[in-house]
């Protein structure tokens, strides 16, 4: 089990090098190829004490219990090592499913620098600076102008006084 949570933790690790995401494709082949690891692991092997079997060399002689080749050093080791890639291809295939799916939720292009009005609640705890407040905020309704429009459910936002004073917010307020 250690084997298959280092090869999980490499295999984010090693998304967290990429300039980019692989293709949705790929991830999806990576956990495929780390969920067949997995299971030729899981249901390919058995303890060696529900695998015995009983030789007798002579009539007089006691019947005596061998270990199957599965389950001696290079068995073993051979295990533990598909463990260990089935947590890459299993890590890496999650993480970059989770990062794309993230990543599809952002604001699109045609509204980026345009007055929405929104409609939601406030999601976290205002930091509140200078001049200012940041907070995060569940969108329940977004309007341009004069017709809906799709933003991502929840978006960072600022709200800047200028001269005027910033009202106190409050996390779950409208």
């Amino acid at each position: 089990m250690r084997a298959l949570a280092l090869g999980w933790l490499v295999g984010t690790l090693w998304l967290q090098t990429r300039a980019e995401l692989p293709p949705s494709w790929l991830a999806s082949l990576l956990l495929l190829a780390g969920a067949v690891a997995l299971a030729t692991v899981v249901f390919g092997s058995v303890s060696p004490g529900q695998i015995t079997s009983k030789h007798i060399t002579s009539k007089n002689s006691t019947p005596r219990q061998t270990t199957p080749k599965l389950f001696n050093r290079a068995g073993r080791y051979a295990r533990v090592l598909l463990l260990l890639l089935a947590g890459v291809a299993l890590g890496a295939g999650w993480s970059a499913q989770v990062a794309q799916h993230r990543l599809s939720e952002a604001l699109p292009a045609e509204l980026e620098g345009k007055d929405l009005q929104l409609t939601g609640i406030i999601a976290s705890l205002p930091n509140r600076f200078d001049d200012g407040q940041r907070f995060v905020f569940e969108v329940e309704h977004a309007r341009d102008a004069d017709s809906e429009v799709r933003v991502p459910r929840r978006v960072a936002l600022g709200w800047y006084g200028g001269e005027r004073a910033v009202p106190d917010l409050v996390p779950g307020q409208r």
